[in-house]
């Protein structure tokens, strides 16, 4: 009997964005932040740890081998290579704000819906749009 292929259940924006993220990076934050006890978490230690994180995210896309290669048609265009880092290095504060007790939930009034729909309009509108414009200036 032939096996054909089912089409996989969609994913969610949380794991959308989370797939965007190399996980050296989601388990630096996370070893950093088991290491640090809630008490003394202050919001300059929560900010400098999604900041340290932010900024390492492309060395960790470099040093995975996301690079732009002449041989690749794909990934000849240095727009495409490009389009990934940003997208990424943005998609990492992001998908912190639907993380309790990330740096944004130090911020007076910061409620969890608002993480929620910073990740949807990210993963609708927002990286898309990137990727499209960018695919654009590289033609």
């Amino acid at each position: 009997m032939p096996s054909t292929w089912q089409k996989p259940p969609a994913d969610g924006y949380h794991q959308l964005l989370l797939k965007a993220i190399p996980s050296e990076v989601i388990g630096m934050y996370l070893a950093i932040q088991s290491v640090i006890p809630v008490k003394n978490r202050s919001a300059v230690l929560m900010w400098l740890m999604l900041g340290l994180c932010t900024v390492v995210t492309p060395v960790f896309l470099w040093m995975r081998g996301v690079k732009s290669d002449p041989a690749n048609p794909a990934t000849a265009k240095v727009g495409v290579v490009v389009t990934q880092y940003v997208i990424s290095t943005i998609a990492f504060p992001v998908w912190l704000m639907s993380i309790p007790g990330s740096a944004w939930w130090t911020i007076d009034g910061f409620e969890a819906w608002h993480g929620g729909l910073a990740i949807t309009v990210y993963a609708l509108m927002f990286a898309p749009g990137i990727a499209f414009l960018a695919t654009r200036v590289a033609d």
